[in-house]
């Protein structure tokens, strides 16, 4: 049996005309099928990419990793030089290393952390591309308190979006805070794993909550699991992978 070596990649990307990270059939605009088709040129062979998260469509990434293994026999500091040539522009790899046989992007990640852009200036091209642009700020009083809520060990199945059912709701979110940097407000997630649009999800609740909302509403969605108390889904565009710990 021949090993072929183990190959992670940190990689990021504009999610916007993309249909997601997961290979789909009838849709080669995906950030897993672009990198196949690629790695397949270059490789002369087919190449399965693993990614630790399967962001979904208009999603963008600072951080995603993917695992891949194959018979390269680049120099691995040279291989974000050579993909970066044949990949577009709208996604770059940034890192390669060689990792442990066993190292997979998905089922070895310990936590991961995503972050969700508000925009509160003025009409923009540029940042209403990459943030949910709303007409008020929030009360960050309410919404430091209902983020308070969040941190810890809970069943988040009230946060997750129908095609969650059959994982596990329970998580645990070691972080969950905001801040705001001018026009900008930004909501930052860590946590162990997440639901199905949890991140999105949980995005909208906190917006009704800072523009007219009650905080304890977070608590009732925690306790009873009952999805009709959460917000509407915020836009996948204000939302970015920012990292992968492992």
């Amino acid at each position: 049996m021949v090993f072929l070596p183990n190959f992670k990649l940190t990689i990021a990307y504009d999610g916007t005309n993309f249909a997601g990270f997961q290979k789909q059939k009838n849709t080669p605009q995906t950030i897993q099928g672009i990198l196949e088709e690629k790695l397949h040129k270059i490789l002369k062979e087919p190449v399965k990419v693993i990614g630790a998260g399967r962001t979904d469509a208009g999603v963008h990434a600072l951080g995603q990793v993917v695992n891949f293994s194959a018979s390269w026999k680049a120099p691995v500091d040279k291989i974000p030089e050579i993909l970066n040539n044949a990949l577009p522009t709208s996604i770059r790899v940034l890192e390669a290393e060689i990792v442990p046989d066993d190292f997979h992007a998905r089922y070895s990640a310990l936590k991961k952390e995503y972050r969700y852009y508000l925009y509160y200036g003025p009409p923009s091209p540029f940042y209403e591309r990459y943030a949910w642009a709303l007409p008020q700020k929030l009360d960050r009083e309410r919404v430091a308190k209902a983020l308070e809520y969040l941190i810890g060990t809970h069943n988040f199945s009230g946060f997750g979006a129908t095609g969650s059912s059959g994982k596990n709701p329970v998580k645990t979110m070691f972080e969950a805070s905001y801040r705001e940097d001018g026009f900008l407000g930004y909501f930052t997630f860590v946590a162990d794993s997440f639901l199905y649009k949890m991140a999105r999800i949980l995005t909208g609740t906190l917006v009704e909550i800072g523009l007219n909302g009650y905080p304890e509403r977070v608590k009732e969605i925690l306790t009873t699991g009952n999805k009709k108390l959460a917000g509407k889904t915020a836009p996948a565009h204000g939302l970015f992978l920012v990292k992968v710990f492992y």
